[in-house]
C-alpha cells in the first residue's frame, strides 16, 4: 500500500514502516487482507516501525490490534519500534501500551522478534 506502509526484509524479520495516521477505513481493511496474507506466507517475525506515524486515531490502534492477535495467532512474534511520544502517549491513555512488545530501536525489535520463542 503506497503511503501507509513499505515492506522491507532483514534476515527473518519483516519489517513494516508504517505511517498509521492516514489510515482510513477502506485502506484498513485492504491491508487488514494483505497482512494476513503475509503470515500465511510464513512470516514470522514482524516488526512494525512506527517512525512516520506522528498520530494515532482510533483506527490505527484497533489496527494495531488487529496484528497482534493475528500474529499471536499464527504463533509469529511482532514488535514495535520507534514510535514518538505523541504516538507513546495516545497507546498508554489508550490502555494498550502492555499487551505490545514496544522498544526505541528498529535494532532492538529484530532482535527481540528473531530470538522469540
Amino acid at each position: 500500500m503506497k503511503g501507509i506502509w513499505t515492506l522491507e526484509r532483514v534476515g527473518d524479520a519483516t519489517v513494516l514502516d508504517m505511517e498509521l495516521d492516514k489510515l482510513s477505513r477502506e485502506e484498513e481493511r485492504r491491508f487488514n487482507a494483505e497482512f494476513s496474507n503475509l503470515l500465511k506466507e510464513g512470516n514470522r517475525h514482524i516488526v512494525i516501525d512506527l517512525s512516520r506515524t506522528s498520530y494515532l486515531a482510533s483506527l490505527g490502534i484497533g489496527f494495531l490490534i488487529f496484528m497482534l492477535k493475528n500474529t499471536k495467532k499464527e504463533d509469529c512474534y511482532l514488535a514495535i519500534c520507534r514510535a514518538d511520544d505523541k504516538v507513546m502517549e495516545v497507546l498508554k491513555t489508550a490502555g494498550v501500551d502492555e499487551l505490545f512488545d514496544i522498544v526505541p530501536t528498529r535494532e532492538e525489535a529484530i532482535s527481540r522478534v528473531l530470538h522469540s520463542g
